[in-house]
């Protein structure tokens, strides 16, 4: 991986535990030592950072399903408007 000419910090905001058994995370966790690895700064905030005594598995599904639900709501909403114009 080729770096720029200088350093980047890099900020990851995974909405899952830090978890390498998981795809997603282990995605992130990948792409971090290898951004480590080219001299940049990564720093991680996850599911574990924002609830380090954790949280239920049905509060989770909860958490991204509310956030996947407020999305397509709002995207909706634009579609709408868009055609009835």
């Amino acid at each position: 991986m080729k770096s720029p000419g200088r350093p980047l910090r890099i900020l990851a905001i995974v909405n899952l535990p830090w978890d390498s058994r998981l795809g997603a995370s282990r995605v992130w966790i990948e792409l971090a030592k290898e951004w480590t690895r080219a001299g940049h700064t990564v720093e991680k905030f996850c599911l574990t950072d924002a609830y380090p005594r954790g949280i239920g598995f049905r509060r989770q599904v909860g958490l991204a399903t509310g956030a996947l639900s407020a999305k397509s709501r709002g995207l909706r909403s634009r579609n709408m408007a868009t055609a009835s114009t």
